[in-house]
Parts: C-alpha cells; sequence; structure tokens
C-alpha cells in the first residue's frame, strides 16, 4: 500500500489521486503467479502495510502457499492479537522502522507524537513470539547525531538492528527527500564502524565491476500498490501492469 499511519519527513511513498490499490482477490491471484513461477521470498512493504485492512489475509495466503513471508512496518497499529496471528504463519523476517535512540528525535521524523514507544514496545513484543524481527536503523541528518545510542538501544532490549543509510526520491519524483541525507564524514564514519562486524571481510578488486552484481529484474521485481510491475522498487520505470 501507498498508504501509511505516520507522515514521516523523508518517505518516498506517495498515493497517486484516481488509482484504486489492489484487491485481496488481485493479492491471491498475484500469490498464485508467483508461486507458480517458482518464486521463493515475498516482501511487503508500504506506507505501511498495516494499514491495508487485509494485510493479515493477504500474508496467511501467501504463507500457506509457502512462500517465506517478508515484512517492512513501523509496528505501529500491530496489537497482541495481530502479533499472535503474525507469530502462527511462515514469517522469514519483520524488519522495524526506527529513527531514533529517543522519542523526541524519532516522534520529530514520524511526526506523531507517542510512535517511538509504540515501536519499541511491539518490536520487543515480534522479536519475543520467535519472529525474527531486527530494527532497521534509517539513518538521515535529523538522527545521525544518535546514532551510537541507537545501537545502544537495539542492544537493550535484545533486538538485533541493521544500518540503513538509503534515502530516495518520491514517487512522485519529489526530491526533497535527499536533502536530509548524511554528510560524507557521517557515513564514513558508520561504515567502518560496522565494518568491524564482520572480521573475514576482504577488499573488493578495483579493476571492473565484473564481481558485483545486482538482482534487479533477475532475481528480484517489484509490484506496487496498484499492480505497475517494476524492476526494482528504486528502479520506477514500469514494465506493465497485472
Amino acid at each position: 500500500t501507498r498508504k501509511c499511519n505516520l507522515t514521516c519527513v523523508h518517505c518516498y511513498a506517495t498515493p497517486e489521486a484516481g488509482r484504486s490499490e489492489l484487491s485481496f482477490e488481485d493479492y491471491q491471484r498475484l500469490i498464485d503467479d508467483l508461486r507458480r513461477l517458482g518464486t521463493l521470498f515475498v516482501l511487503f512493504t508500504g506506507g505501511d502495510v498495516t494499514v491495508n485492512p487485509h494485510f493479515l489475509d493477504i500474508a496467511e495466503y501467501a504463507s500457506d502457499r509457502h512462500l517465506a513471508v517478508q515484512i517492512f512496518t513501523n509496528a505501529v497499529l500491530l496489537d497482541d492479537e495481530k502479533i499472535a496471528r503474525l507469530a502462527a504463519l511462515n514469517v522469514f523476517h519483520v524488519a522495524v522502522s526506527l529513527y531514533g535512540a529517543t522519542a523526541e528525535t524519532h516522534d520529530a521524523i514520524t511526526r506523531h507524537p507517542g510512535s517511538f514507544e509504540r515501536t519499541i514496545r511491539n518490536a520487543a513484543k515480534l522479536h519475543a513470539t520467535g519472529i525474527y524481527t531486527h530494527l532497521k536503523y534509517i539513518m538521515m541528518s535529523g538522527n545521525v547525531h544518535e546514532y551510537e545510542d541507537m545501537k545502544a538501544l537495539g542492544d537493550r532490549i535484545g533486538v538485533p538492528y541493521r544500518i540503513d543509510v538509503n534515502l530516495t526520491p518520491r514517487d512522485n519524483k519529489d526530491m526533497s527527500p535527499m536533502r536530509l541525507r548524511i554528510s560524507d564524514d557521517d557515513l564514513r564514519k558508520i561504515f567502518l564502524d560496522q565494518i568491524h562486524c564482520f572480521p573475514d571481510a576482504r577488499p573488493c578488486s578495483s579493476e571492473g565491476s565484473s564481481q558485483f552484481s545486482c538482482g534487479m529484474g533477475k532475481t528480484f521485481c517489484s509490484v506496487n500498490a496498484y499492480g505497475d510491475v517494476y524492476p526494482c522498487i528504486q528502479m520506477p520505470v514500469p514494465v506493465g501492469n497485472l
């Protein structure tokens, strides 16, 4: 879905006026097609997936057809009943977006007071069910000063975390989120810090790019809320519509 319960300052998802999002029946047909094609993983993202009134039914349908379900969410709208339903499914992992180590910073980015506490609480509940859950720290100019505290927060509540420094233009081609990117110095600091988590990492050859590969259009593709098919969510060039 392009819809969300928050209004984050950096969000790329913008609803398109006059277009209807896919119905539950559309998703059933899509999931059946994906299964016949040999798909292994399906990732539900948004906006925020929990805003879709059929989200749990869609996730359950995918799980029943033996797809490994992945979910990106802010977790704000998840309650105990919804978390219990997810725990019964074939959920490969859930990534919960977090934008600061304090309510002041996080809620300033989401522009919804109280979202920090609900996100932290529900991420911990998801993790406690045995679902592999991690906090996804979206780093930007408004929260990079809390980078060390954000890491400490994940350690304190016992939920793994990952660092994400990618910000992209909005779906309506508004470039304003790009102004929130962190500086080169902060980027270098974070990458040098994170590389220590991978003691076996080796430098890559600088001779050409043959050892680097992107799965765009080869090992994955993207279907948006209106049925447009893209090679990748970050390359919204439509190749057709379902």
